[in-house]
């Protein structure tokens, strides 16, 4: 138990020393762990590379939609930016640290990938769950529209993530090629319909989600990503 703590004590000042050195926020790399199914091995390598890197908005042009890469998972956040933008908003759906993420970049700040610092965290979803989550990812990309309008939306990313995860699976898992390619069209036909969710009924909208409660009780206002 002592050694477990100081190892998650050490990757956690590995995060801590990225905001010492001026990032606004900073995130680890996320591990399967052994004996992962090939679908999320494949997804935590692709999401969290092996490399770390520092970016600021002037990296947008480069990056697209990867500017806005970060997970609260395993994260740690300057409280005072943090205030300067709302903190994560009212009431959001999902997705606050990739709005929080925006809002960041758009006010000139820094922000930070550790790959030094690990931790494991599996998530084998299947495929109902798949779908319920881009349902809402897309559904707050079209509440929060800097998120495409300033960094070009998901579509390159998810095009090179199927590529690449066919490529994968086709030299280590041939079996699974199938499945993956439904895995995939699920998750496009679930963003597809949440980036559309504002013509759907509530009802229709909370059976399509896997956070079905915050449809039922969805805050009035203007849409998201005022701060």
């Amino acid at each position: 138990e002592d050694a477990r703590l100081y190892r998650f004590g050490a990757t956690l000042e590995r995060l801590l020393e990225a905001l010492d050195r001026g990032a606004s926020a900073a995130y680890g790399r996320q591990l399967a762990g052994p004996g992962a199914d090939p679908f999320a091995a494949f997804k935590r390598s692709f999401l969290y590379p092996a490399v770390s890197r520092e970016w600021t908005l002037a990296d947008r042009e480069r990056d697209g939609f990867d500017a806005l890469a970060f997970s609260n998972a395993f994260s740690a956040y300057r409280t005072d930016h943090l205030s300067e933008i709302g903190w994560f908003g009212e009431r959001r759906l999902m997705c606050e640290d990739i709005s929080a993420t925006a809002a960041l970049l758009l006010r000139g700040r820094r922000l930070a990938y550790v790959a030094e610092a690990t931790v494991v965290h599996p998530q084998d979803h299947t495929l109902s769950v798949e779908l319920r989550r881009y349902f809402d990812i897309g559904a707050v990309h079209a509440m929060d529209p800097r998120i495409v309008s300033e960094f070009t939306g998901p579509r390159r990313k998810g095009l090179r993530f199927t590529q690449l995860g066919l490529e994968f699976l086709w030299k280590n898992h041939p079996a699974r090629v199938p499945e993956f390619a439904v895995w995939c069209a699920l998750k496009w036909v679930g963003y597809s319909l949440g980036r559309r969710s504002a013509l759907l009924p509530r009802s229709v909208c909370a059976s399509l989600s896997g956070l079905p409660d915050w449809w039922l009780h969805k805050p009035p206002g203007p849409p998201l990503g005022q701060a």
